[in-house]
């Protein structure tokens, strides 16, 4: 025998070394793994569709072990008056005070999950049951292990989220049932249609979602919820009292209330549902070829932006979307011919936008120089860098004016360009392939792929094109509340049709100065009008209307797609 060498019969079993975790999960501990000790329930426990039993009581545990045995039971909830919370509900209310709000925070509704919400909870019964819904459903898209086991536990979760969300059905209903509303009522109705919204989107039913979001945002609008107190709900956004020359809102009819006031008997001030429902008319109430101008406001006013400066990146963020909404709006109302008389008002509303959006801009750029010194944490200085981009974007349009039409994106090119570059610079690193699931969750605020799906249907550059195509189709991540995927192929659908002007798509006007291969694109083929029709589980109908069929009254071009 060679030294060095022993033979099967002498060698003996030696045990492997390793050392001993006293800190994770009963349940992995008792399985004998690693566990990543998240809270209220690991990871691994999630994934696999186990209860994860929580972590020791004692006191001698070590390190972070002794601060996160307190979620080893459910949450001790306060439930509403009236309401007996039983044991799979307060493990349901700690799914959602754990890991669910911190995973729908996103970018800048943070305060919205962990305070709003969560506060609703313990005085609303129908927001309780809703929240329960969202925090069954989280971690029924959790569990993403293929085994008998993972899939029975994940349709569990899945039917208790069903039962709530029908509870709260019938609590928003009994409210309906009474002869006049109080302030209280009417905010429980809003927010338990902002919350079916969310529970639609995180089980990707998009058309459910839409329905929801558009019932809440007219209620929104109905009962004047951005004031602090009611006004007559069937006056319209003409019986303003307002005499300002350029046609804005005053700040006493319509702003962000950034003092943090609230309606009688109400919890949440009247800025937390603003930029919800401004961004659910953003990214709902706008897509729908059967939707028209909400009739509350936007043709003829504006918001006004407010003097207070910005004490973070979510109070400039808050304050900008009802803007941007604004200001959205009525692009999409000019991107339909109408007679000189009735786009009068129209582009004074339009000049009366720019003039506040660069007002916030100043009040932007005050914020970043108080900024700097000393710098701020990794998650604000990624908000500031999110909200640089958007006005990056935002600023290509702010040049547009009368007769332009379509072609106005053209002289801004090279800002385009700039612009792209900027993205694949401090982001490029979200779209990187990952072994793992992608992130499934969503937000009630701006992201990243909203913007770059504004810069790919507006540019008529193939390469800048294919670039921002590129970075949606590989975003990783559910910041925003439609899928990265969807969106992609909503810019990639915009491009074919536009390229393929000269190949059939499209029908031949007179005058046509399109280059084959999309190398120009003329203005009767350029697409003006995007609409979104969901028709079920990852599928929808994406509706093209080109500047030449309007003028032509020829049908819209509609495709289907799936992600």
């Amino acid at each position: 025998m060679e030294i060095g060498k022993t033979s099967l019969g002498n060698s003996r079993r030696t045990k492997k070394w390793a050392t001993k975790t006293r800190t994770g999960c009963a349940t992995c501990r008792r399985r004998r793994i690693k566990c990543d000790e998240g809270v209220p329930s690991c990871k691994r426990c999630i994934s696999t569709g186990r209860d994860c039993e929580g972590y020791r009581h004692d006191a001698t545990s070590h390190g972070a072990a002794g601060i996160l045995a307190v979620y080893h039971e459910p949450v001790q909830s306060i439930a509403p008056a009236g309401v007996d919370a039983s044991h799979a509900e307060r493990s349901a209310f700690a799914m959602l005070h754990g890991e669910c709000v911190r995973r729908m925070a996103g970018l800048f509704s943070e305060s919205f999950w962990t305070v709003d919400v969560m506060r609703a909870t313990q005085v609303y019964p129908a927001i309780w049951h809703a929240g329960l819904a969202m925090g069954s459903m989280h971690r029924a898209t959790c569990i993403t292990a293929p085994t008998p086991q993972a899939r029975a536990s994940r349709q569990r979760h899945e039917a208790f989220s069903l039962g709530q969300f029908n509870a709260a059905v019938l609590s928003v209903l009994e409210l309906t049932k009474k002869p006049a509303l109080s302030d209280a009522d009417k905010e429980t109705i809003l927010l338990a249609s902002t919350l079916f919204t969310g529970l639609c989107c995180l089980q990707e039913n998009y058309e459910q979602a839409s329905r929801h979001a558009k019932g809440g945002n007219r209620l929104y609008w109905r009962w004047k919820y951005w004031k602090q107190h009611d006004g007559d709900e069937e006056d319209g956004p003409d019986d303003d009292d307002d005499e300002d020359a350029d046609l804005t809102c005053t700040t006493e009819n319509y702003r962000a209330d950034y003092q943090g006031s609230r309606r009688s008997g109400c919890v949440l001030t009247t800025k937390s549902l603003t930029a919800v429902f401004t961004h659910f008319e953003l990214q709902f109430c706008s897509r729908f070829r059967t939707v028209d101008i909400p009739e509350w406001r936007w043709r003829n006013k504006a918001h006004k932006c407010s003097a207070a400066p910005f004490a973070s990146a979510v109070d400039a963020y808050t304050e900008l979307q009802p803007l941007l909404t604004g200001y959205c709006h009525m692009g999409r109302y000019l991107s339909i011919p109408r007679d000189v008389a009735e786009l009068e008002p129209v582009w004074r509303s339009v000049k009366a936008y720019v003039g506040e959006l660069l007002a916030w801009k100043a009040k932007f750029d005050d914020l970043l120089a108080r900024l700097t010194m000393p710098p701020p944490d990794e998650a604000e200085a990624y908000k500031i860098l999110c909200l640089r981009f958007l006005w990056m974007t935002l600023e290509t349009s702010l040049s547009q004016s009368e007769g332009t039409g379509e072609m106005v994106w053209d002289a801004r090119g090279p800002d385009m360009e700039r612009v792209t570059a900027f993205a694949e610079t401090h982001f490029a690193a979200r779209c990187q392939p990952t072994s793992g699931p992608r992130s499934f969750t969503f937000s009630f605020a701006m992201s990243v792929c909203e913007v770059l799906t504004f810069l790919g249907t507006n540019c008529r550059d193939g390469g800048i094109r294919r670039r921002l195509i590129a970075l949606l189709h590989g975003w990783r991540e559910r910041d925003g509340m439609m899928d990265a995927r969807l969106l992609a192929l909503l810019v990639h659908t915009v491009m074919v049709l536009e390229e393929n002007a000269l190949n059939g798509m499209q029908a031949p006007h007179e005058g046509c100065t399109c280059v084959p291969g999309g190398r120009f694109i003329c203005n009767d083929h350029r697409v003006c009008l995007i609409d979104t029709q969901f028709l079920g589980e990852r599928s929808a109908t994406i509706v093209l209307t080109t500047a030449g069929m309007l003028k032509n009254e020829l049908p819209p071009y509609e495709t289907s797609v799936s992600w």
